[in-house]
Formats: C-alpha cells, sequence, structure tokens
C-alpha cells in the first residue's frame, strides 16, 4: 500500500486501498491498520481541516475490532464516530 506524507502535526503518513486505512504518527515509525474503512471515512479524512483531530474524532478506536462495515446500508448522518451511526 502505498503511503502518502500528509501535512499535520499527529499524522506523518495514510495510506488506503479501498478497505484498509494505514496510518503512521510522527511519534513511532509503526504503521496502523483500519480494516473495512469505507472510501468516504477516508475522503473525509483527507479532506479534514486538522487530520489528527478527524482521526482521533471519528477513527481511533474502531473498525476492525468493534465495526463492520456493511455494504449497501445506510447510516444515518448523526454526529460521533461513523462505526456507531444508527443504521435507517
Amino acid at each position: 500500500m502505498l503511503l502518502i506524507p500528509v501535512n499535520s502535526s499527529a499524522i506523518a503518513a495514510v495510506g488506503y486501498d479501498g478497505y484498509t486505512l494505514a496510518v503512521v504518527f510522527t511519534s513511532s515509525d509503526r504503521v496502523y491498520e483500519h480494516h473495512s474503512v469505507p472510501s468516504w471515512v477516508y475522503a473525509a479524512l483527507m479532506t479534514a481541516t486538522s487530520i489528527g483531530a478527524y482521526y482521533s474524532r471519528n477513527i481511533r478506536g474502531g473498525t476492525s475490532e468493534r465495526a463492520r462495515f456493511q455494504p449497501g446500508r445506510r447510516v444515518a448522518n448523526a454526529p460521533g464516530k461513523w462505526w456507531r451511526r444508527r443504521r435507517l
């Protein structure tokens, strides 16, 4: 997966292959992978005013362990982490 350097004080690079989001923090060389991430979450991350803040609020602590994005299911535009939003 290609990692793209980003302009953030917390995150050094981000990669996405259509399924897995990879994040490298400035504080370490470790790559954190989040599986089952929808493309709109990646797009929102890359266009966020603060990539680190968006990651902390909407991605960190979820995805592969607790969340399963189910293609074809709609989610409400409720605030909070995308995998906790109630299904319509």
